[in-house]
């Protein structure tokens, strides 16, 4: 995954790792946050999608703007229990 995001990830929770101007933090073992200036959005996402064929993998601009989170199928009432 560092080839392809041009950053190492973090491996510990809210752990920050920054390589060439990119910054990621870990989220959950499975997500994390990267940030890259403007200009280096479209490539960071072509590279991810070129690495890792038949993956998803989401973008969006962060920034201090409302953001909101959906959640959607059948555990959701489980989940939310927990």
């Amino acid at each position: 995954m560092t080839g392809a995001l041009g950053c190492a990830l973090p491996l510990v929770h809210g752990e920050i790792t920054e390589t060439s101007g990119k910054r990621a933090l870990w989220l959950t073992p499975r997500s994390w946050i990267v940030l890259c200036a403007p200009q280096d959005e479209a490539g960071l996402v072509t590279a991810v999608a070129t690495t890792f064929p038949g993956h998803e993998a989401h973008a969006s601009r962060f920034s201090d703007a409302l953001g909101w989170l959906t959640l959607d199928g059948a555990a959701v009432e489980d989940l939310l229990r927990q």
